[in-house]
Order: C-alpha cells, then structure tokens, then sequence
C-alpha cells in the first residue's frame, strides 16, 4: 500500500509542476504581449512627433517664401501704379449695398 501513496503523490507533484510551468509560459506570454504594446504605441508617438516637425519645418520654409514673393510684389508696385489701376476700377460697384448705420448698430448689440 506504501507504493501505492507515493505514486499517487508523485502524480500530484508531477500535475502540480506542470501547472506551475504553465502558468509560467502564460505569465512570459502575457508580459510579452504587453511589452509589444507598450512598443507600438511608442513608435507611433515618435513617428506622430517626427510628422509634426517636418510639417513645421514645411511650414516655415513655405512663410519664407511668401515673404520674398511678398517683397517682389512691393518692389514691382509703385504709387503712381496702383492709383491707375484704382482708376481703372473707378466703375465697380459693391456685391453687398452698403447699410444705414442704424441697422449696422442694431446689429452689433
């Protein structure tokens, strides 16, 4: 009957560590997955601050040169130039009447 317990006792061990290794594999699986996140969500925030910079980087050369279209245009354009075009304009009329000024103050109460 001796053998008989320590079989049974053996089994019990042998069932107990494989459990033990199971839940080990599910532990490093787990922390496994969680690291791969945990990288993923970083990558996608350097590429978004990497995004944001050359678009500002973008941005600042496109003011750059507006600014030197900008200066072009006032150095093509003198007084004498724009009064003939204003002159040429003289018959336009506005798109939207003008209004009395106590429609405009009703208004802006």
């Amino acid at each position: 009957m001796g053998t008989h317990v320590t079989r049974r006792v053996d089994r019990a061990r042998r069932a107990q560590a494989r459990s033990v290794f199971a839940k080990g594999i599910v532990l490093i699986a787990g922390l496994g997955l969680i690291a791969c996140g945990l990288l993923a969500q970083r990558q996608s925030r350097l590429q978004a601050g990497s995004e944001l910079t050359q678009a500002q980087l973008r941005i600042g050369q496109l003011d750059e040169r507006l600014w030197l279209i900008r200066t072009e245009i006032a150095g093509r354009v003198s007084p004498a130039s724009l009064r003939d075009d204003s002159s040429l304009q003289a018959g336009l009329t506005p798109m939207i009447p003008d209004q009395p000024e106590e429609t405009t103050r009703t208004a802006a109460r």
